[in-house]
C-alpha cells in the first residue's frame, strides 16, 4: 500500500455542492431580473460547458462570466438585461454561498488529526472561492489553497500541478489528487504523474478512456485507500 502525506481536494462537488450552489444563486438572479426559473437548466449546462473550454485552454476566464448570460439570452432572446451586470450579481451572490457535503468536514477533521497535509486545488475563480471558504466549516483543516486563476495555469494543465508540487516541496509519489472531475482532476493528476482519486457520488462517471488509480462513491472510503481506520 502507498503511503500518501499530501492529500489535494478538488473542491466543487467534491467537497463542496457546487450545483445547490449554482441553482441557489442563479434563481436568486432570474428572480431579480424577472427571468423565468425553468430556464436554470440551460444556464447549467451553457456554464458546464464553458467551463469544459476553460479546461481546454479555449475561453478565458473573464470571457467565460460573462459569456455564459451571453449564450443564455441569445437562446432566449433577451435584450432588456445587460450580460455584464448580470454577471457581475450572480458572482457577487454565488461567492456568499457555502454548502459542504455532509461528509467533508468530519473527513477532512479526521485527516487534519492524523497529520496529513491537506490542501485545495481548483479551477473556481479566486475571489469566488476565498469567500465561500471563509464560511466553510473545514476551513481549518486546510493548509494550502490552490487557485487557477491566480497560479495562471487551470487543471488539467500539467504546469497547474507542478506548480502545486513545487509549492509543496513534496514528491509526486507523496501526494494523491482526489476530485469529482474526470477531464480535470484525473486527466491532470495522469499528465502529471500523480496518482488519483475519483469521487463519484452517483455511481456514474464513465472511466472507459480517463481511469484513475482509485474510484470511491462515499467520502468516507478515502480511509480504505490511506490504510486508516475511520
Amino acid at each position: 500500500m502507498k503511503i500518501y502525506k499530501h492529500l489535494l481536494f478538488d473542491l466543487d462537488d467534491t467537497l463542496l455542492d457546487y450545483k445547490k450552489t449554482e441553482h441557489n444563486a442563479i434563481e436568486f438572479v432570474f428572480n431579480l431580473y424577472n427571468i423565468d426559473s425553468s430556464n436554470i437548466e440551460l444556464f447549467s449546462q451553457i456554464n458546464n460547458d464553458l467551463w469544459k473550454k476553460l479546461e481546454k485552454g479555449l475561453v478565458e476566464r473573464q470571457k467565460l462570466k460573462i459569456r455564459r448570460f451571453e449564450i443564455l439570452f441569445e437562446e432566449l432572446n433577451i435584450n432588456r438585461v445587460d450580460p455584464v451586470i448580470i454577471a457581475g450579481v450572480y458572482e457577487d451572490y454565488i461567492s456568499q454561498i457555502t454548502i459542504p457535503f455532509e461528509k467533508a468536514e468530519p473527513v477532512l477533521k479526521k485527516l487534519h488529526e492524523k497529520e496529513y497535509v491537506i490542501s485545495l486545488i481548483t479551477n473556481g475563480s479566486l475571489n469566488v472561492q476565498s469567500r465561500r471558504l471563509e464560511g466553510a466549516s473545514f476551513n481549518g483543516y486546510i493548509s494550502n489553497t490552490f487557485v487557477s486563476e491566480m497560479i495562471g495555469y487551470n487543471k488539467p494543465n500539467p504546469s497547474y500541478f507542478d506548480y502545486v508540487i513545487n509549492t509543496l516541496g513534496a514528491k509526486r509519489e507523496e501526494c494523491l489528487i482526489i476530485g469529482d472531475s474526470l477531464t480535470s482532476d484525473i486527466l491532470g493528476g495522469i499528465n502529471s504523474h500523480i496518482d488519483t482519486c475519483l469521487v463519484d457520488y452517483n455511481q456514474n462517471k464513465n472511466t472507459n478512456e480517463i481511469t484513475p488509480t482509485y474510484t470511491i462513491n462515499d467520502l468516507n472510503d478515502i480511509f480504505g485507500i490511506l490504510g486508516e481506520v475511520k
